[in-house]
């Protein structure tokens, strides 16, 4: 019963495995059984190799249901796990998209205000003039391809005068 039991749950086999192993320390039971109990036939003894062999047999049901659902946990974690990386890779990638890679770090690893003094400090605001009337001219396809437009040139002045760009708010009045 033990290498049963162990089968199924400390060495933690799949479960296909831990019931073949459990099938083969059966049969292989019931052989020195069989053959042990035709060396001692008295009417006594076949009681007691019936309650031996429901105990044995009863023991390997419950491994194999320990076995079964023990793996279905450990897989159930593992799914878990997959799917916690990729929410968490998400959500590095939405914070590297919103700030600076040094200001992400610093807020994934440190608690509280990460605030930074700076003596010299730009902002710029930037409107794109009577651009409600323009787009209302324009289908949504050549909208968007004009603000990807627009926001490509500030990239691209921003990486050329090695600015920092930490954000870009689009609203709609």
């Amino acid at each position: 019963m033990l290498v049963i039991m162990a089968a199924h749950t400390i060495y933690r086999l799949r479960f296909v495995y831990a019931t073949l192993s459990t099938i083969f320390v059966l049969v292989g039971y019931e052989g020195i059984a069989i053959a042990h109990q035709k060396l001692l036939s008295s009417g006594g003894r076949v009681r007691g190799f019936c309650q031996q062999q429901f105990l044995l047999v009863s023991s390997a049901i419950l491994g194999m249901a320990s076995s079964y659902f023990l793996e279905v946990y450990i897989r159930r974690v593992f799914a878990q796990r997959i799917r916690l990386g990729q929410e968490e890779e998400k959500s590095n990638r939405l914070l590297l998209n919103i700030l600076p890679r040094e200001t992400a770090a610093a807020l994934k690893e440190r608690e509280g205000v990460i605030a930074e003094h700076y003596d010299h400090a730009s902002i710029l605001f930037a409107d794109v003039a009577d651009f409600a009337s323009i787009s209302s001219r324009m289908t949504p396809h050549e909208v968007v391809g004009l603000l990807n437009e627009v926001f490509s040139h500030f990239d691209d002045l921003a990486e050329r005068h090695d600015l920092e760009k930490i954000k870009t708010i689009e609203t709609a009045t």
